[in-house]
C-alpha cells in the first residue's frame, strides 16, 4: 500500500503583504491573490481521493472547495 502525502500552505494573506510574521495570530486574512491560489489548488485537487485532511483552526487557511 502506498501512502500520499500532499502539502498545502496557504495562499498570500494580508500579514505576508505587509511583510508581517503571523505566528498563531488571527488577524491576518488571505488577500485577492491568496483566494485565487486557493481556487488554483481546489482545482488541482479536485477528483483525488482523501482519507484525512489535517488543517489549522487559523482563518487564512481555510479553503472553500468548488
Amino acid at each position: 500500500m502506498t501512502t500520499r502525502v500532499i502539502l498545502v500552505r496557504h495562499g498570500e494573506s494580508s500579514y505576508n503583504v505587509d511583510r508581517r510574521v503571523q505566528g498563531h495570530c488571527d488577524l491576518s486574512r488571505l488577500t485577492e491573490k491568496g483566494e485565487a491560489m486557493a481556487t488554483q489548488v481546489a482545482t488541482a485537487l479536485r477528483g483525488i481521493s482523501v482519507d484525512a485532511v489535517y488543517s489549522s483552526p487559523l482563518q487564512r487557511q481555510n479553503v472553500r472547495l468548488i
